[in-house]
């Protein structure tokens, strides 16, 4: 490994700006999933997305761009949300959900 790369969780990252960004993407879309009903509310699921926001918290002694900090700081509060509302599922993705589920049942038979 050259100096000056990163690992975290057995991928290599040339800069703390690339960690930073694939973690952010990772944690966004664990949440939207969870919001989805795709993947459970569940202790397990939210543990990767904490472990990667405190990871990009390490990373974050850098000075970073206002809009970094500021989508950091959604994400943390997104992951707080979920915290907080276990078996939840907004309640328009809810809807959509079972729209779609309706539409499947009147096509297929």
């Amino acid at each position: 490994m050259k100096k000056g790369y990163l690992k975290f969780e057995g991928r290599t990252f040339i800069s703390n700006d690339e960690m930073i960004q694939v973690l952010l993407e990772q944690a966004n879309e664990k949440i939207i999933r969870i919001d989805l009903g795709e993947v459970s509310n569940s202790p397990e699921e939210r543990l990767f997305i904490k472990l990667w926001l405190l990871q990009i918290d390490r990373c974050g002694e850098e000075e970073l761009p206002i809009e970094v900090k500021a989508r950091i700081g959604s994400v943390w509060s997104q992951f707080y949300r979920l915290e907080h509302q276990e078996d939840y599922i907004h309640p328009y993705l809810s809807k959509i959900l079972e729209q779609i589920q309706n539409d499947n049942k009147k096509y297929s038979g």
